[in-house]
Parts: structure tokens; C-alpha cells; sequence
């Protein structure tokens, strides 16, 4: 159990990101990097033992459990995760607009079904942390559009200044 789930957390990436093995019904076959906040959260025993490893699974809570919002429908009523839905029943995929994972936060992944061993493999991160560069670049480039655009009326302007001493 260890040496599987120390396999998969070399792939962790971030603060957030994690990869993980599921098996057909969405339980985790791996350690979650997050086994005390889900022990916080109660999706895990709050046990010093208790991991996630076969006692979690890749439930979707409809909210973000992180920022303390409760599910509206009991725990065993609740679907797989985008992922885990679309790995299980064989498909793989990628998803770069964003869905909840287990803890309910918003997470960008890639999945992989793999029928010889049938068990999936994902990896996911925060798509907050997935982006942070991006947003970071867009706001450099908008702010280099405004100052491009002051720039460009300031030529304007001062050419009109000009224009109107010389005449």
C-alpha cells in the first residue's frame, strides 16, 4: 500500500495537485496527499491509522467542503466525480474547464482507464493553481494595453498641442 501510493505522489505537483489510482466503483487505491483534511472533513476516520486507501470514494459533494458548505444530499446518494464517472465505465479524458473533485474543490485533471489492471489513474490540481500563470500574464498584458493605449492618446494629444502653436 505504501510503495503504490509513494509511486503516484512523486507525480504530486504544487500545492494542489495530486494523482491517484481508483478501482471500479471509485474507491481510492492510493494515499490522498490530503488524508487530514479529509480526516477534518469526515470523509475519512479521524483515526492516526486511517487513510484513504480503500476507504474513500471519488464522491461528488455538489459543494466545496473546503470552504466549510455542506452537501444537500447524504453521502451514499451522491455520484462519482466527473472523473471517476467517465474512467470507470472505460473512458479516458481531460478536463480543462474545471469540476469538483471529492473535496468539492474546482480541479482541471486528465484519467485513463486501464482495463488489464482495472483500476484508473488520474491527476488532477486546483484549477486556481492550474491558471495562476495565466492570470498573471493577462494581467501583464492589460496592463501594457492600457499604458500602449495612454501612450498612443498622449501622442495624439500632444500632437494637437502642436499643431495648434505652429498655426
Amino acid at each position: 500500500e505504501q510503495g503504490f501510493s509513494r509511486i503516484f505522489s512523486v507525480a504530486n505537483m504544487g500545492e494542489t495537485g495530486e494523482a491517484y489510482a481508483f478501482d471500479r466503483r471509485g474507491m481510492m487505491l492510493t494515499a490522498s496527499r490530503f488524508d487530514y483534511d479529509l480526516k477534518r472533513l469526515g470523509l475519512i476516520p479521524n483515526s492516526p491509522e486511517a487513510t484513504s486507501v480503500l476507504t474513500l470514494r471519488l464522491l461528488d459533494p455538489g459543494v466545496d467542503l473546503e470552504r466549510g458548505e455542506k452537501p444537500q444530499r447524504a453521502g451514499h446518494d451522491l455520484p462519482l466525480t466527473k472523473m471517476a464517472a467517465s474512467a470507470t465505465i472505460g473512458d479516458d479524458g481531460v478536463d480543462v474547464q474545471g469540476y469538483r473533485n471529492y473535496r468539492g474543490v474546482k480541479v482541471v485533471g486528465a484519467w485513463t482507464w486501464l482495463p488489464d489492471f482495472e483500476m484508473g489513474v488520474a491527476t488532477e490540481v486546483a484549477a486556481s493553481e492550474a491558471f495562476e500563470t495565466l492570470y498573471l500574464l493577462r494581467q501583464a498584458f492589460l496592463v501594457l494595453f492600457l499604458l500602449l493605449a495612454l501612450s498612443g492618446v498622449a501622442i495624439v494629444a500632444f500632437t494637437r498641442i502642436i499643431d495648434r502653436l505652429e498655426t
